[in-house]
């Protein structure tokens, strides 16, 4: 993935573009894309473009990642 960070120094992150989400996630372009337009990714349209936050991405894997369950011991 491309180096996101910021060369200004300001804590903020260059926007993620859909090449570099689907290598995050370790998914296809295609995947991300199709995502996207099912509203289910956090994305940023720039007139055609299609832009990503890598917080908001973060914030969205971890609310779809599952704990391990946890067996009951009778």
């Amino acid at each position: 993935m491309t180096d996101v960070s910021d060369q200004r120094g300001n804590g903020r992150s260059r926007l993620l573009e859909a090449d570099d989400v689907a290598e995050y996630l370790g998914m296809r372009t295609d995947w991300v894309y199709r995502e996207v337009r099912a509203g289910r990714l956090p994305h940023i349209r720039l007139g055609r473009a299609v832009r990503f936050r890598r917080e908001s991405i973060e914030a969205w894997l971890e609310a779809r990642e599952r704990a391990a369950p946890t067996t009951r011991r009778a």
